[in-house]
């Protein structure tokens, strides 16, 4: 038998300051309570907070308790059989298992990534160590092992070098796991907090395709619905797996608007899904009058059929579709580039025409306008001169300092200053 408690309102993915869990504790009314959004699950506030998770005679069952004290005192009731001593009392891979269980809240792909990631890196290094064995030194030297191609891995699979993208999200995916541990008191800090990781790689350089290239890229699809889905994400900023989940219904042609409220994903088993968009937000984008015509073909079907179908009907994954329409395009018209440098390409195209930093975080489904800047600042034209050229003129003689003595005062008219 194994069994946890967990916390249904708080989120296992991130890290919860130990100030919000407190804070939470002490409060009457969870809703009033100053529990920032992105720790709360879509639980939050909902029935008991604390649940007993057990499985036992190959069944799995689960209990609710409003206390943590009350559930504890539940667990201590069962007729627990701990893990075999061989095992150590808390396996690495026990607690991932359980971690993976309380997942409830994040995207399947983004478990799926996770649970990636432990079983390549983590587990051949740590699968079945005791996490009250796992120190932050340890760590430390398989961080090393991982930049340097040494670190252990699954049978099957070739030690290479990793880039420090790839392990700084092993690392995360680490973190978290003993993140649960620590809440659930199975070790009294998280080793992995504090590690020395390996600079960023270097920042993403994207490509912006002229008109004349990305015409070349969807006049070379080998499908007119490939060629359709390349031009409308390049004419929307759309991510492609947004693309490849639209529906007919999906397309409003007589406002120029497309509804987006689901992606093409994959579950945490790496099964094709459905899934809600990035930034969990659905969104109404624009498109322009150029589009009309290439989009009228797919629009005269069912609502609930996929606006770029698959040859046989269906619906694209979005791996078969760079397979079998972007990769075919792109060699066949000389134009490298990635899928999503359509979507940088939008951006700069908007940017040019004068959008405004939130109207293109509207139509890209950005999370905030920050975000957007943050992606995109170079994008923006630098206007200090202009700016500098349109302020206020506070001079005129009203504060000639060089004939003023420091006893002077310096009126300044008050017509010369707009509120």
């Amino acid at each position: 038998m194994r069994i946890i408690i967990y916390d249904r309102w708080l989120r296992h993915d991130i890290t919860v300051p130990p100030d919000i869990t407190r804070l939470l504790s002490r409060a009457r009314d969870p809703m009033k309570a100053a529990v920032p959004d992105k720790y709360r699950t879509r639980e939050y506030g909902k029935g008991g907070r604390w649940v007993v998770d057990w499985r036992a005679d190959g069944r799995h069952r689960k209990r609710v308790f409003r206390k943590r004290a009350d559930a504890e005192a539940f667990m201590q009731s069962l007729d627990v059989t701990p893990l075999p001593a061989a095992a150590g009392r808390h396996r690495f891979r026990d607690v991932v298992d359980m971690w993976a269980d309380t997942l409830l809240d994040i995207k399947g792909s983004t478990q799926a990534r996770y649970l990636k990631d432990l079983t390549l890196h983590a587990l051949p290094s740590f699968g079945d160590m005791p996490v009250e064995d796992i120190d932050p030194d340890r760590l430390q030297r398989w961080v090393a092992l991982l930049y340097r191609g040494k670190a252990p891995v699954p049978d099957g699979v070739r030690q290479r070098p990793l880039s420090a993208h790839t392990i700084r999200g092993a690392v995360t995916a680490v973190r978290l796991v003993l993140d649960y541990a620590t809440q659930r008191s199975m070790i009294a800090r998280n080793p992995a907090t504090g590690l020395r990781l390996p600079r960023k790689d270097q920042a993403e350089r994207k490509t912006f395709l002229t008109p004349d290239e990305v015409r070349s890229l969807a006049a070379h699809a080998p499908t007119a619905p490939g060629a359709a889905c390349i031009l409308t994400l390049a004419a929307t900023g759309m991510r492609v797996g947004e693309a490849l989940g639209l529906d007919v219904g999906d397309v409003d042609p007589s406002a120029r608007r497309i509804h987006v409220d689901r992606t093409v994903t994959v579950d945490r088993d790496g099964r094709t899904a459905l899934g809600l968009p990035k930034n969990g937000k659905p969104r109404t984008i624009a498109y322009p009058a150029w589009l009309d015509p290439i989009l009228a073909p797919l629009l005269g079907r069912p609502a609930k059929e996929p606006l770029f179908a698959a040859p046989r009907g269906g619906r694209w994954t979005v791996n078969t579709w760079r397979n079998r329409v972007w990769y075919p395009a792109s060699r066949a018209s000389g134009v490298e580039a990635r899928i999503h440098d359509l979507r940088h390409t939008y951006a700069s195209w908007a940017v040019a025409a004068g959008a405004d930093v939130k109207t293109l975080q509207r139509q890209l489904g950005h999370s905030s306008a920050s975000m957007t800047l943050d992606v995109y600042a170079e994008l923006f034209p630098d206007r200090l001169d202009e700016v500098a050229s349109l302020l206020p003129d506070l001079g005129g003689g009203a504060c000639d300092t060089a004939a003023q003595s420091p006893s002077d005062s310096c009126h300044i008219p008050e017509g010369d200053i707009e509120a």
